[in-house]
């Protein structure tokens, strides 16, 4: 393995732990702790507006989620991914060094690129 490769694995775990711990320090301390399928989870209590209450209705409605729960959690490892996808970026491209391009050079680069 490269140390490109370990630095890259070191730094996903680092990740992996921070957001762990991100989302441990901000459940709510009131909450109940249920258990479901020998998973620890927490409720969390969230005021809402009317129209995101709403929305969140309706994609239960569409059988997609089976219950609200349900959206929030696929919304959050949504988040997770997203965020853990950005920063596995950031790291890879301060990695490979400093480029001989403009960002005007690269943005239209990777136009040409999309319209092929």
């Amino acid at each position: 393995m490269t140390s490109y490769s370990a630095h890259k694995i070191s730094c996903s775990i680092m990740l992996a732990k921070s957001i762990a711990l991100t989302i441990i320090v901000n459940i709510c301390h009131h909450s109940e702790d249920v258990i479901i399928e020998d998973l620890t989870m927490t409720s969390l209590n969230v005021s809402l507006p009317d129209e995101t209450r709403a929305w969140i209705d309706e994609q239960v409605k569409s059988g997609k989620f089976a219950n609200a729960s349900d959206y929030i959690r696929d919304l959050v490892r949504r988040n997770q991914s997203e965020r853990e996808a950005i920063n596995l970026a950031l790291i890879e491209g301060e990695l490979s060094g400093k480029s001989s391009n403009n960002v005007l050079d690269i943005l239209e680069r990777k136009r040409t690129q999309a319209k092929a």
